[in-house]
């Protein structure tokens, strides 16, 4: 009941967070196949998602997916106990290895997809994204069959020749 409320009340400030630990629900169990149980996920997601979405702004989803992998990559190293400090840890068999693992390639993947977004390449972000959440997330009207080709964040410099002192 504890935890319940404390998501009720992360919802009553960002109402994106429960459809937020539903995505991370779904990646865990059909596309990453982590081995978290569901309260392991809801957990992590509580703990891990940043709590300075209290605008509602229905943009911050990719932020805070992404900021979510990344923190939890971290977290994962300590057991997932429950919040009220009850019962526990929620999972002691897991196997924080593999989760670490999958975490790490969702967060390399996210941040590939946000930089995407950054440079306003929306078809691979969406196909980054996709490759995060699985095939039920929708491709671009060209679809993502093309590849996702590796482009540099920065712009490399160019080198000029000029001479000195003139």
């Amino acid at each position: 009941e504890d935890l319940m409320a404390r998501i009720a009340a992360r919802h009553a400030t960002w109402n994106r967070f429960v459809p937020l630990v539903r995505v991370l629900k779904h990646w865990n169990a059909k596309v990453a196949c982590a081995g978290m149980k569901s309260l392991a996920v809801e957990v992590l997601a509580y703990q891990c998602v940043p709590q300075d979405f209290a605008t509602g702004i229905s943009e911050h989803r990719p932020e805070a997916l992404a900021r979510f992998f990344t923190a939890a990559v971290v977290a994962i190293e300590q057991p997932i106990c429950d919040p009220a400090g009850i019962c526990g840890e929620v999972q002691p068999d897991l196997d924080v290895d593999v989760v670490r693992a999958k975490l790490q390639q969702a967060s390399d993947d996210a941040y590939l997809a946000r930089a995407a977004e950054q440079r306003g390449d929306t078809d691979a972000a969406i196909c980054q994204w996709g490759k995060i959440l699985g095939d039920r997330f929708p491709e671009p009207p060209g679809g993502c069959s093309k590849g996702l080709a590796a482009v540099p964040l920065v712009a490399p410099r160019l080198i000029r020749d000029t001479p000195q002192g003139a």
